[in-house]
Parts: structure tokens; C-alpha cells; sequence
């Protein structure tokens, strides 16, 4: 009865679908907002640079500074992820500050003026958006379904590469550089921000239960039925001390090197093999393409299986598909693209999985925050790696070996990480359920 008064008592529990495909929304459009700036740099760069005389390294440069932004800010924010309006608020100022950030590179003239706005304030405030929202809301509001959920939430970094280059490319032609960037705050602001009003924690906040369901009937002895294994959630302190988080960390880390790394590198690579440019950008499309189709086919087994033996199946494809590039020539190379598309479609997706499917719903954000930080550094250092490859040998071949390896290496932490045991009932120190 109790439960029943709960959900009339909110809007979002009366509508005629689960609010969590709301936050699934929010988590697409955050996440699209937020690597979409990034990818609009790459755009931005040849006028910025042909107007102001910058060098390619303050430009570029501010993206790297970006990402250690968010990586210095996410484990002091995790915790906020974790209280009940901590997510809202985060994410609406987050929304905000990107906003604010992005509007004042317009007026720009200065090398550390670009650096400061984009890289220092950009980075602060892109914290609390997309990744966080995606690892530490989303799951909280599915288990049955989280597959699925996660697939679709982490579409947005996807679509992104698809929409913002050439959008950007046009604006820049028809109104100059100046003003695109303004027409980009605003775009921010309005998918960024006015959508974060809309986050709620987890389902139980609302008076619902995650995937939608309803509760289950008491039993006939009026004792209530016990609580689910994946229900069972241990706090940061708790997961800390476990062998296991770490192994995981680790094993997410590497995987995670060839995500920008790679993509970064299609085009250079099809070139280097003698593509014509048309080709190798058709390489790159082709790699987009598959990377979304890898969501949804590795989603299918996340849904049935646990993460860790599907991420164990994502790392292995990496491992055969990764050397591909040294071996094949030819346009038949653009094979390439759709087997490590699959791959990192599979990475990016559901990597963060680990974390609800070995430690609970309830504490991701804190658990989150601590473990995004490595995640995100070895990831970031990925193109870095490959260009030094490149102007160090002539080619490619010690960064794609380099890739391979941290494949292999993911597989083995994940083979090492075995699942937690858990009873049906959680010791009384271990938190339940939201």
C-alpha cells in the first residue's frame, strides 16, 4: 500500500511508459553534447588557426587538458551521484558551465584564453555530464534490461561523429567561425542542460522498481519474498578492500586504450596503405557504422549473460581483428574498420557494466568516480600513442601491436575477475536494493 501512495505521489510514475527511458535519453543527449565539442575541435582547428596564427598544439592541446579535468574532478563528484538530488543539480549546473565555457571562445585572440575556456573551465564542468550520467544513473534504473539501456545511452559519443563534423563544417561556411561557436552554446544549453531538470537518482525515488517492474506478491505468510542477489550493493569502503574492484579497474583501463586511440588513426592508416582520402574517410564511416551496430549485438548477450564473459568476448575480437591492419591492403582493408568498429562498439558501450553487475546499484557513483579516473587517462593517452608511433617508425605497426596487447591484457584481468559470491540475504552491513 505504502508503495502504491509513493508512485501516485510523483508524475513520472503515472505515465504510461518507465521514466527510466528518460534518463536513458538524458544519458544520449549528454553524452553526444559532450564528445560532439570535442569532435567539432578537429573541425574548428584550420580556420582558428589560419586566422589567429595558433599553433596545432594549443588547439589540440586543449582537448588533452579537458580530459584531465574530468578525470581530476570525477572522484570528488562520484559521491554526489550517489544522494538523491546530487544528480539533478550536478548535472544542471555541469550543463550550464559547458554552456558557459563554449559562448566566450567566440571573442577569443589569445593561444591561453582557448586553453582556459575549453580546456580548464570546459573540462570542470563536462565532469558531471555524459560518462557520469551513463555509468552512474543509468544502471540504477535497469537490471533485467540494462543491455539495452546502456546500448542506447551510450549512442550519443556514437552519433556525434556522424552529425557534428559536417553540421559544424556547414555553419562555419555560412557564418564564419566566430559565430559558430556561439550557435554551439546554445545548442548546448538546450540539449545539455534544460534536460538535466529531468534526472532523478533510481527508480525507488519515484516509487518504482527498476526495468519498470512491479513489486512482488508477499508469500502466503505474509513474509516478504527475499531480495535479489543483483540487488545486493556494497559501498566504496566495502568494495574498496576487494581484490576484485581493482582487477576490474585495471582490465576496463586497457581495454579502454584503443577506443580514441584507433578511430583517431583510420584515416592516416588508409592513407599510409595508399587509399585514395575518399576512401579512407569512407573507412571511417564504415567504423561508425559498426561501432553503433556493436552496441546492439553485444547488448543482445549482456541482457542473457553476465558482463564480464561478454567483455571477455568484446576483448578477444579486439585481439584477432587489431592485427588485421598490419596484413591486409587494398580496399578490402576497409574490412578492417567493421571488425574493430564491433569491437570497441562493445567497449565503449558496456565497460562501465562491471561495476552495478559485481557491486550493486546503489553506490556507483562513488565507485564510479574512483575507478574513471585511470579509465579515462590510459584511454585519452591512446592517439598520443599512435602519433608517436607513427613519427617515431614511419608507421603504425608498435601502436596497433600496442593495442593488441592491451586486448589480451583486458582479457586476462577479466578472466582473473571472478564474480562475487553473494548469499540471497546480505549481511546487514551491506546496503540493499536503491
Amino acid at each position: 500500500m505504502t508503495g502504491t501512495i509513493a508512485a501516485r505521489s510523483h508524475w513520472q510514475a503515472r505515465l504510461p511508459f518507465f521514466y527510466g527511458w528518460v534518463i536513458v535519453a538524458i544519458g544520449f543527449l549528454t553524452g553526444f553534447m559532450n564528445v560532439a565539442l570535442v569532435w567539432a575541435v578537429g573541425v574548428f582547428a584550420v580556420p582558428m588557426i589560419d586566422e589567429l596564427g595558433w599553433s596545432r598544439s594549443a588547439v589540440f592541446g586543449a582537448i588533452n587538458i579537458r580530459s584531465y579535468m574530468a578525470i581530476f574532478m570525477s572522484p570528488l563528484l562520484g559521491r554526489f551521484f550517489d544522494t538523491e538530488r546530487g544528480p539533478r543539480i550536478l548535472t544542471l549546473v555541469a550543463g550550464v558551465g559547458i554552456c558557459a565555457s563554449v559562448l566566450p571562445i567566440s571573442f577569443v585572440r589569445e593561444e591561453w584564453q582557448f586553453l582556459l575556456l575549453f580546456g580548464v573551465f570546459g573540462g570542470i564542468a563536462s565532469a558531471a555530464q555524459g560518462g557520469q550520467i551513463i555509468g552512474a544513473i543509468v544502471p540504477k534504473w535497469f537490471i533485467r534490461k540494462r543491455g539495452t539501456a546502456m546500448a542506447w545511452a551510450t549512442m550519443g559519443s556514437a552519433a556525434s561523429a556522424f552529425a557534428i563534423p559536417p553540421i559544424v563544417a556547414i555553419l562555419i561556411d555560412w557564418l564564419t567561425w566566430r559565430p559558430t561557436w556561439a550557435v554551439l552554446a546554445i545548442i548546448t544549453f538546450l540539449v545539455a542542460a534544460v534536460p538535466a531538470i529531468l534526472v532523478r537518482r533510481q527508480p525507488e525515488d519515484i516509487g518504482l522498481l527498476p526495468d519498470g517492474d512491479t513489486a512482488p506478491p508477499p508469500r502466503a505468510d505474509g513474509v516478504a519474498a527475499p531480495t535479489r542477489v543483483a540487488d545486493v550493493s556494497y559501498t566504496l569502503a566495502q568494495a574498496s578492500k576487494m581484490p576484485v574492484l581493482y582487477m576490474l579497474a585495471a582490465a576496463v583501463a586497457v581495454g579502454g586504450l584503443s577506443n580514441t586511440g584507433l578511430p583517431v588513426s583510420l584515416v592516416a592508416i588508409y592513407t599510409d596503405k595508399g587509399l585514395p582520402p575518399e576512401m579512407a574517410v569512407a573507412g571511417f564511416s564504415i567504423y561508425g557504422l559498426f561501432s553503433v551496430i556493436g552496441r546492439f549485438f553485444w547488448g543482445y548477450f549482456v541482457n542473457r549473460f553476465h558482463i564480464r564473459p561478454v567483455l571477455m568476448g568484446v576483448a578477444a575480437l579486439g585481439v584477432v581483428t587489431t592485427p588485421l591492419f598490419l596484413v591486409v591492403e587494398g580496399p578490402l582493408s576497409l574490412v578492417c574498420s567493421a571488425a574493430v568498429g564491433l569491437g570497441i562498439g562493445g567497449q565503449i558501450g558496456f565497460a562501465q557494466m562491471v561495476w552495478p553487475a559485481y557491486f550493486g546499484r546503489q553506490h556507483l557513483g562513488s565507485i564510479t568516480g574512483m575507478t574513471r579516473p585511470a579509465t579515462a587517462l590510459i584511454a585519452g593517452s591512446g592517439a598520443g600513442m599512435m602519433a608517436m608511433s607513427a613519427d617515431l617508425t614511419g608507421n603504425y605497426g608498435v601502436g596497433l601491436w600496442l593495442i593488441t596487447a592491451s586486448w589480451a591484457l583486458a582479457m586476462v584481468g577479466l578472466y582473473l575477475a571472478k564474480p562475487i559470491r553473494q548469499a540471497a540475504t546480505p549481511p546487514p552491513s551491506v546496503p540493499v536494493g536503491g
